[in-house]
């Protein structure tokens, strides 16, 4: 893939929830903290 393609590709996915060759992927909301710092990641 071109680096200028990706965020098209990424663009796709997250409209569609599919990648290029059809895994469907099931996306949830979700917090991870970060070991040993007071911050997280959503």
């Amino acid at each position: 893939m071109k680096a200028t393609s990706i965020a098209n590709h990424e663009k796709t996915f997250f409209e569609i929830i599919k990648s290029t060759d059809e895994k469907e992927f099931i996306l949830i909301e979700t917090t991870i903290s970060i070991k040993g710092k007071n911050k997280v990641m959503l």
